[in-house]
């Protein structure tokens, strides 16, 4: 543990994160803010090129440990009683703080409320990313309001009467902030094997806390999976809030099928207004868009029923664990 006090701990898991490592540590550290930080980094076995990443940044505090420690709640519950700071702010691997002021905005909603434990932020696709994955990210994101204000959720009679207690649970540990008393005290994460951030999101508001929506807190982030690869990110998504929070989202044939050509009919019209798509890369997307829609619809229906002792053979969480040992 550190002995020195930081207003915030930005905290980043690692395995083989070489890709947008770099662009992360560059990004973290051109923030523009009064507060005062440091980037923290647990790397779970990496056997590509992020330990020499990290080893550039004599800045970052690195700690390692073998793969089979790591665990999603686990390992940020680790994060957090490693660091002496007032709020621990998460990253992926994979998500950019996407301009220099990132860490203001993570942190500014804090000062609305002392009942306000934990903040997320906004995700923005990367230009290029599969149509499905990038259509979903931007109505999922725009869905919660303005880049001009900050959204706040809770839970009482009134949320549970209109039957929003699921849209209100809502939270990303891609892009997150959370009152560190709050995690080394009433509201650890869960020890679970996915969707540990749903299931806070879900406890904080159950025990009578609120969370905010800062769009200013902004993130280059998409998954950008080839097809196999991105049923089974949905196929861990899925299952992990169905394990976590015991929602489990229903999937009958008739939305299989419909479902995926409505979806695959909004991808098109993306497609076409999209100006940043090369023309071949339309032409690409508008054949791949029934595929990964199908996926989706594949994946959580699966997940929804599946006994636990054959949900591995579904699962990427369980393929990258493997073949990082």
């Amino acid at each position: 543990m550190t002995t020195k006090h930081f207003d915030a701990t930005i905290f980043v898991p690692t395995l083989n994160g070489e890709e947008f490592l770099e662009q992360l540590i560059q990004a973290v550290f051109s923030q523009k803010t009064k507060l005062t930080y440091e980037l923290f980094i647990i790397d779970s076995g990496s056997t590509d090129a992020t330990l020499d990443i990290i080893a550039k940044h004599p800045k970052v505090r690195l700690h390692q440990i073998p793969n089979s420690e790591f665990g999603h709640g686990k390992t940020r519950n680790l994060a957090a009683s490693m660091s002496n700071s007032t709020y621990m702010v998460f990253l992926t691997q994979d998500a950019v703080p996407a301009q220099h002021n990132w860490l203001n905005g993570m942190i500014e909603p804090f000062g609305i409320s002392d009942k306000l434990v934990g903040v997320f932020g906004k995700q923005i696709p990367r230009p290029n990313c599969t149509v499905t994955i990038k259509r979903e990210v931007k109505s999922v994101f725009d869905g919660f309001g303005s880049d001009l204000s900050i959204m706040v959720q809770r839970r009482g009679e009134l949320v549970d009467s209109l039957g929003i207690k699921d849209v209100s649970g809502f939270f990303s540990d891609v892009n997150s902030a959370i009152r560190s008393d709050i995690l080394k005290g009433p509201i650890p994460f869960r020890d679970v094997k996915y969707s540990e951030d749903q299931a806070f999101g879900d406890d904080a508001l159950s025990k009578g806390y609120i969370k905010a929506y800062a769009p200013f807190g902004a993130v280059y982030h998409s998954n950008d999976l080839k097809l196999g690869n991105y049923y089974k990110r949905r196929f861990d998504e899925a299952y992990g809030l169905r394990k976590a929070t015991g929602a489990a989202q229903v999937v009958t044939i008739k939305e299989l099928i419909v479902g995926s050509i409505r979806a695959t009919l909004r991808d098109w019209i993306f497609v076409v207004r999209d100006k940043e798509y090369s023309f071949l890369k339309k032409c690409k997307e508008i054949v791949k868009a029934p595929m990964y829609n199908v996926a989706i619809r594949k994946a959580i229906r699966k997940a929804a029923t599946i006994p636990d002792e054959l949900a591995n053979k579904h699962s990427l969480e369980h393929k990258l664990k493997t073949k990082a040992r």
